[in-house]
């Protein structure tokens, strides 16, 4: 990286001489060279006159050329493929450097970048061209175009270490000149015929003929005229005296190098400046296979990674901040008021950085310098993936680029650039900021979709895209080292061979966007996917597009992180009709200093079929506003039917009242969207079907069911052997659904709010009323159904007027009054904590019942009552049959102890026909205040568990999670009571409401957690849930959207689909 002052000593020295017939090139300094030479050449002012990628690399082979058309052949070209950490100081400090001509450049044109004409003077363009910013892959760039070269492919090389010990190397073996701009090429050991030449001093010409006379610097010839020491040791210790002591002349340093007298006072500052030069390249390990298609930059990382491939971090290794891996990326021409144009591809890059292992773990980060105006920066910490993160981004990463990259466009830069304004829009709705896609692009629809190349809106958006692609190339580049020595073999879970397929169609960096093709970008994409690009935005913007139809819907979109990325997705393709496509309006929404919410339609919703997709969020109030005015403002707009489609429907828990004096919101809502403008609504899974009811126009109420069994039948280990779990009485429809479709068992869990601890352990009576016919209870009419083999009925003509539970201590095997308990131990144990079933024993029964139902009551393995399990909870968990009982129990709080028949009815387990096993008349799920009530301390509950679990996974099933205590409560009594073997939480409303998704991670007896993207879910708290799987609805609900558009039924969309 050059000696001050080290050139201009030598330079009175250097003759004049013909260049010889075999030089090597510097890589990185002829990359530079060549860049200087052609901007000058082209008398560039400007950032926008730069020339492209392409010209540089043909620049580059021209150049070449007209050398070996001189006489000299070109015997090697070096790159950098490493550099040693004790250059980290000086790199950061070159990296600072380039922020402040970058930085300084934008805060002079920060108006607009200014395209000037060919009026001004030559001297003044050069001298305004030298405060450009260099581009950022000038390197990389002219590298690609040596290595696909016919001429030069098999010249060119990545070398682990720097390119001038391997330059300085092959010299002193062959002999030859080194081309360069390095002064410190003039250190190494050349041997006895090396030279140096800097290429600054080469005028090569296409016409010239002959090998031209150059100025030539040979370490020899300097030993000879100051009579130094010959060879390497002269010229280091002469180059010493010059380091330490720069403003001499050099007779000076001459007569002090000859007796070493700076090195013989200071050896270790000696010693520690040759390191760096005495040490050569290892021959054996100078082309390794896998840098053949490495860039400079990617194989640095890569090798730092692996120790014993360090092979040429020569000089002293000191241990610089931070310790981790570093990635110094190239410097951007980007907006110095925005973030870096590198953060919306941070993902991407951090899937690569994961995949690239450390030997041995060094840190949990890398760090990544992208600018700086400071050397005491401590760049960007970017975490490394775990091994799920690392499967789920690469599926995620596949599936993008199936979606957009696969079906736009025949022009592979096209096709990417769509990918990359698809992560902008993306990384904004993520950060909660508005997208500089939709921002440009309702700048460019007032111009034909044409852009000002020189407006600084559009320099950033051309370097993120530039961004994303490289950060694409360096993971393709380090996937295609997988399984080789430079880095490990992928995880079996990782989809290694879907990413490289997918990455095999990226752009060569030649084919990279620069300044000047933003102006027509937005001209190229719109009729090659736009539009479908524009469903991944938060903030909607407009979109002025050509009609493809006359007749056309327009989708209005307002959706979660997670599902508005691939909504009209398969993909807003309303197929199968080609010359119909559908158009996706985006709308501005105001928010005034007062809260108010106003929307504006920016393009013609006249005569169109509108659909409104929004979901229940957080901030559901806001959510309800902006979908109520979105609507009117579409019926305003003379639109012809306007459909909502909602995958969660708001305030759909409440549909009935919960009190004398309650409303029924849902309800109330309904009216609210008919009132607005709704004609037809689209939701999936409401809590309660009756709620169609409540609606004035059709409701199509999709189900998830077909979904959640097919991922059931893929990620669920011996499916086959599962049981699916009802969590309370009113989901036993669901469950039985489910359970049908994939040929399952299934039980059920309910909790009976009424049952008492103290003062109910010894007695029990069965409650009956007068004049009733004794019924089977529902339980046992479930669990018959479900797992016992089919029977007669028996007819029951008896009338029990009261029958008397035995208490365990008075013999086992015994009866009472026509009754006996049955228990999965002890026999007649009638503790409300004891697995037990009651079973009748009825006088006027037939003979033959009789003694049927005898033989059934005297075997205590009896089916029904191994499938029937009892357990107390407290404070939401199962506590042993020994727990002491709290203070208060439910029934001590409902009705006096001084009442036993009271209480005993209260408490009974056969509750009255037309009553829920849970207590409430509606047999539905448990209110938020039961779900509060499961966690009071001083209220013991009876759980109840209808179904053989053993040894068995267990599907717990229901419509939506919110509150995680009756989910804790069913996993623990299947676990704890039924001994399952895995549980897994399934719903399609992943509500999660407080701290339910921490509470149910936490939980021992919970293995997975399975919801769909109805709800939004954050993305720190799906990091912080390993157990979390969240489904995609996109396809169902695009294929709803199609279906609906075009008059077709959506009845396929409820069956099952064997795969």
């Amino acid at each position: 990286m050059g000696i001050r002052g080290l050139t201009s000593a030598l330079r009175p020295f250097a003759a004049y001489s013909k260049l010889a017939d075999s030089v090597v090139v510097d890589g990185p300094a002829f990359a530079y060279h060549v860049f200087l030479a052609c901007r000058l050449e082209s008398r560039v002012s400007t950032a926008l006159q730069d020339l492209s990628y392409t010209a540089l690399g043909l620049a580059a082979i021209r150049w070449l050329d007209s050398l070996q058309s001189c006489g000299s052949q070109v015997a090697a070209v070096y790159f950098d493929g490493y550099l040693p950490k004790s250059k980290a100081d000086v790199r950061l400090q070159r990296l600072v450097n380039n922020s402040a001509t970058s930085n300084s450049y934008f805060l002079a044109t920060k108006s607009g970048i200014w395209c000037d004409g060919d009026t001004r003077p030559r001297s003044r363009r050069a001298s305004r061209s030298s405060r450009i910013p260099v581009p950022a892959f000038t390197v990389p760039s002219i590298l690609e175009a040596l290595r696909t070269s016919e001429r030069y492919g098999h010249l060119t090389h990545v070398v682990p270490g720097e390119a001038d010990c391997f330059c300085a190397d092959h010299v002193r073996r062959e002999g030859g000149a080194i081309l360069t701009s390095d002064s410190d090429l003039f250190l190494y050991d050349l041997g006895q015929d090396g030279s140096v030449v800097f290429l600054s001093d080469l005028d090569i010409k296409p016409e010239d003929s002959e090998s031209p006379s150059v100025l030539t610097y040979s370490q020899r010839a300097l030993c000879e005229t100051w009579s130094l020491e010959p060879g390497q040791q002269g010229i280091l210790s002469l180059a010493f005296e010059i380091q330490r002591d720069p403003h001499r002349k050099i007779a000076y340093w001459a007569s002090q190098s000859k007796t070493k007298q700076s090195a013989n006072a200071n050896p270790a500052e000696y010693a520690d400046f040759i390191s760096e030069y005495i040490k050569g390249s290892d021959p054996s390990l100078m082309i390794q296979e896998h840098l053949r298609f490495l860039d400079p930059r990617v194989s640095e990382f890569i090798l730092s990674q692996t120790k014993d491939l360090e092979i040429a971090s020569t000089g002293p290794e000191q241990v610089s901040k931070p310790a981790g891996p570093v990635f110094y990326l190239p410097l951007l021409l980007d907006r110095w008021d925005h973030e870096s144009a590198w953060g919306p591809s941070t993902w991407i890059r951090q899937l690569a950085y994961s995949l690239c292992p450390t030997t041995p773990p060094v840190s949990p980060t890398v760090t990544e310098y992208r600018r700086t105006m400071s050397c005491k920066s401590n760049g960007q910490a970017i975490e490394l993936l775990s091994e799920r993160e690392m499967t789920e981004t690469a599926h995620r990463l596949v599936n993008s680029c199936r979606t957009l990259v696969n079906k736009t466009a025949e022009s592979p830069y096209l096709r990417w650039a769509l990918f990359c304004l698809n992560q902008e829009i993306t990384h904004a709705s993520e950060e909660g900021k508005g997208s500089l896609v939709t921002e440009v692009l309702q700048k460019a629809t007032k111009s034909k979709n044409r852009l000002n190349p020189g407006d600084w809106n559009a320099v950033h958006l051309t370097a993120q895209i530039q961004g994303t692609l490289y950060s694409l190339r360096m993971l393709h580049q380090v996937l295609q080292c997988q399984g080789g020595p430079l880095v490990g073999t992928c995880l079996p879970q990782v989809p290694a061979a879907e990413l490289l397929e997918c990455l095999s169609t990226l752009p060569s960096i030649k084919d990279f966007p620069g300044l000047t093709d933003s102006a027509n970008l937005f001209t190229q994409l719109h009729p090659r996917g736009l539009e479908e690009l524009l469903v991944t935005a938060s903030l909607s913007r407009s979109v002025s597009a050509e009609e493809t139809a006359a007749s056309r819907p327009e989708s209005a979109l307002r959706l979660s992180p997670r599902l508005k990325r691939a909504v009209v997705c398969h993909r807003c393709d309303f197929g199968p009709r080609p010359t119909s496509v559908a158009k996706v309006t985006w709308l501005t929404i105001f928010s005034s200093l007062q809260g108010e919410t106003s929307v504006k339609i920016l393009t013609s919703v006249r005569e169109k079929d509108v659909f409104i997709i929004q979901s229940g969020s957080p901030t559901i109030n806001d959510t309800i506003m902006e979908l109520l005015i979105m609507i009117s403002a579409c019926k305003g707009g003379s639109a012809t039917k306007i459909t909502a489609v909602l995958p969660y429907f708001p305030y759909s828990r409440q549909s009935k009242k919960k009190s004398h004096r309650g409303a029924i919101t849902a309800r109330m809502l309904s009216n609210l969207l008919g009132v607005a403008g709704v004609k037809h609504v689209i939701t999936v899974d409401l809590h309660a079907s009756q709620m169609q009811g409540f609606f004035k126009c059709p409701v199509d109420n999709l189900h998830a069911e077909p979904l959640i069994a097919r991922w059931i039948r893929h990620n669920v280990p011996n499916w086959r052997e599962a049981v699916v779990v009802s969590k309370n009485a009113g989901g036993t429809k669901r469950v039985t659904s489910l359970a049908d479709a994939l040929k399952l068992n299934f039980g059920m869990v309910t909790t009976d709010r009424k049952r008492g601890g103290a003062g109910m352990t010894h007695s029990m009576i069965l409650n009956q009323l007068e004049g009733l016919e004794p019924l089977e209870p529902a339980a046992i009419r479930i669990a018959r159904n479900s797992f016992a083999e089919p029977r007669t009925p028996t007819p029951q003509t008896a009338r029990i007027r009261r029958s008397r539970l035995q208490t365990s201590d008075q013999g086992s095997s015994q009866r009472a009054g026509g009754l006996q308990v049955q228990t999965n131990g002890q026999v007649g144990d009638a503790s409300p904590c004891s697995s037990s079933v009651a079973v009748e024993d009825h006088a006027d029964t037939p003979a033959e019942a009789q003694t049927e139902s005898q033989t059934e009551g005297n075997d205590y393995n009896d089916q029904r009552a191994r499938e029937v399990t009892h357990g107390r909870l407290v404070q939401g968990h199962i506590v042993p049959d020994d727990f002491p009982s709290p203070a208060t129990s439910a029934a001590d709080t409902t009705i006096p102890d001084e009442d036993p028949m009271a209480q005993s009815q209260a408490s009974s387990y056969f509750s009255p026909d037309g009553h829920a096993l849970g207590g409430s008349g509606e047999a539905e799920a448990s209110s938020d205040e039961e779900e509060d009530k499961l966690q009071d301390p001083k209220i013991e509950h009876m759980i109840t568990l209808v179904g053989d679990v053993r040894n068995r996974t267990v599907l717990i099933i229901d419509d939506m999670i919110d509150k995680s205590g009756s989910w804790i409560a069913a996993a623990e009594t299947v676990v704890k009571r039924g001994f399952a073997k895995k549980v897994y939480c399934i719903a399609t409303h992943g509500v999660f409401g407080g701290d339910a998704l921490e509470q149910m991670q936490k939980c021992e007896c919970i293995d997975a957690i399975v919801v769909t993207n109805s709800y939004p879910i954050s993305e720190e708290a799906a990091r912080n849930a390993p157990k979390l799987t969240v489904l995609d609805l996109s396809f169902l609900l695009s294929e709803a959207i199609r279906r609906s558009h075009y008059g077709e039924s959506i009845s396929p969309l409820f069956q099952h689909i064997r795969d």
